[in-house]
């Protein structure tokens, strides 16, 4: 016997922005934002995509493309060794759209309501 099932997941502080076309969402996966789950959809199928980071000192750039749905998905540590917070800033760059955002990340971030 087949049975059903659902599948639900809440995001009780969700951070998002829209660049028409383009929507981005940024979800936490690790505690105090040190790790985040980075999802732009509204792309075109497999275009390319820069990801640009700062966070602190460190600069980094990625290169990637979109899936074939139009969605790029990136998993990204916030934190810097021996630092208690900070701000993490991150630019995406495609045809479609350019988009970025600043994420506190550490000490003080959690939101309690």
């Amino acid at each position: 016997m087949k049975r059903g099932g659902a599948f639900t997941r809440i995001i009780p502080f969700p951070i998002e922005a829209d660049a028409a076309p383009c929507h981005l969402a940024v979800e936490e996966i690790l505690p105090a934002y040190a790790g985040i789950l980075i999802q732009l959809s509204g792309l075109q199928s497999n275009e390319a995509v820069v990801l640009k980071c700062n966070c602190g000192k460190k600069g980094h750039e990625t290169k990637a493309a979109a899936n074939k749905e139009g969605r790029f998905i990136a998993a990204v540590a916030t934190a810097i060794k021996g630092k208690q917070s900070g701000t993490f800033e991150f630019e995406l760059k495609a045809q479609s759209c350019q988009i970025g955002m600043q994420i506190p990340w550490g000490t003080g971030t959690e939101k309690f309501q």
